[in-house]
């Protein structure tokens, strides 16, 4: 036999198990790799048809550092559940949406399972929705954009000669929905919050005011839509949940400014809209940066703000209306609400509106003859707060004042009590 054969045959052993125990390693670093378990447990006896479980994707990691979070799905025993990563709009950090339904004091076991296939599995179409529409191909007369067309955008820093009316922005500015509501900002001197009502469910605001390209009152949402219509007076009141200060003992929206910037963001079950507002001029310049959230099959507009500089105080509140009833949560601690019960729409029907601020910010609940409002301390310059709105010609609306409380005891439950998230 040659000797080159005869060292082949005594190295073929070695190679053999070289390749066995470099093959066995890669299953077992694959078998870490394949899979981990998430426990979410709701704490409250509160039965939670829709809910939608923030994780950001950095506390994952620290316990699964290896998992491939470009390519995975998720279980419940044998059921595939919605899910989707996106962007914090406001940090920027990764998070993943987990949509649930949870029975009283339920405990859920997911299992999130690598899959090879290069693509995460998502579930779910388009649950909600944000809209910016801007003007092009217009003629810029009179300081007035007349003409042109409308297509959507994803931000936009707004010109310095923008005015309420100009007709730039399709329906003023930008807009949120789920399939219950919606919500629009005015994005000018105004900056502040609107209200969509649903006769039917779904999504509307790519359509909303599409042709409407002028905007002097008579815009075609200003009346009755298949799908609804605007259905609430803002005027020079904090309308719903619109940001302010109160400053020099009055309430100071967010008007004179440098200049504002805005973008929005869509996924399935979370959309909404940022907004900086640069140089606020109130006892100093500050820059102030807003988003606007809603998710699926909600009502609450989540609100978020962060300031420059550290700032006295940040204040929101609801329009005063004719034939409505005012009245507040008595919470001691956690979360409460203001809030509105009336025949307070442009249909003359009955409309419930509120907003959700923390105990632990709160300074002072008050009024003036245009509103009441939340005044607000923030924590190292941040606010959180929610407004919502319920129109009693929503699909199975809400249609009287008992139930409206209902509505905002179930929602203070839910704020006290966010699903625990634990890893195995």
């Amino acid at each position: 036999m040659l000797k080159g054969t005869c060292n082949i045959i005594k190295i073929l052993p070695f190679i053999y198990f070289l390749t066995t125990l470099l093959f066995t390693s890669f299953l077992v670093f694959a078998d870490n790799l394949k899979s981990f378990s998430i426990l979410l447990e709701n704490k409250s006896e509160l039965f939670k048809e829709n809910e939608v479980v923030r994780i950001e994707l950095s506390s994952i990691v620290e316990t699964n550092p290896d998992f491939d979070f470009n390519s995975f799905y998720i279980k419940e025993s044998e059921k595939d559940i919605e899910f989707e990563i996106t962007d914090d709009i406001m940090v920027g950090d990764k998070v993943l949406f987990i949509h649930l339904k949870f029975e009283s004091y339920e405990i859920k076991k997911l299992t999130v399972i690598y899959t090879p296939d290069n693509s995460n599995i998502t579930l779910s179409n388009d649950r909600t929705n944000a809209y910016l529409g801007e003007k092009i191909n217009y003629k810029f007369q009179d300081s007035i954009y007349s003409g042109g067309e409308f297509i959507k955008v994803k931000s936009a820093k707004v010109p310095s000669n923008h005015f309420p009316h100009d007709a730039l922005y399709q329906f003023e500015g930008p807009g949120w929905e789920s399939e219950k509501v919606g919500y629009r900002l005015y994005l000018d001197e105004r900056n502040r919050t609107d209200i969509f009502g649903k006769k039917i469910n779904g999504l509307s605001l790519d359509i909303t005011g599409k042709n409407d390209l002028s905007s002097d009152g008579n815009e075609s949402y200003q009346k009755m839509q298949e799908w609804g219509r605007d259905i609430f007076k803002v005027g020079n009141s904090l309308g719903i949940g619109s940001l302010a200060s109160y400053y020099d003992n009055r309430v100071t929206t967010i008007s004179e400014t440098d200049s504002i910037y805005c973008e929005i963001f869509n996924n399935n079950f979370v959309s909404g809209v940022k907004t900086i507002h640069f140089g606020w001029n109130l006892d100093k310049k500050y820059n102030i940066t807003t988003s606007y959230s809603i998710i699926a099959e909600s009502r609450l507009t989540e609100v978020n703000v962060l300031t420059d500089k550290d700032i006295e105080n940040l204040c929101t509140g609801l329009a005063k209306h004719d034939n409505t009833e005012y009245f507040i949560s008595s919470q001691k601690s956690g979360w409460n609400y203001i809030a509105l019960w009336g025949k307070q729409t442009l249909e003359n029907d009955n409309l419930g509106i509120a907003v959700f601020y923390n105990n632990s910010n709160l300074i002072k609940i008050s009024e003036d003859e245009l509103s009441y409002f939340v005044i607000l301390k923030p924590d190292d310059r941040s606010v959180n707060y929610y407004f919502a709105a319920v129109w009693e010609q929503e699909p199975e609306g809400i249609k009287s004042k008992s139930q409206f409380v209902n509505f905002l005891d179930n929602e203070l439950e839910r704020l006290d009590n966010p699903i625990n998230i634990h890893f195995n």
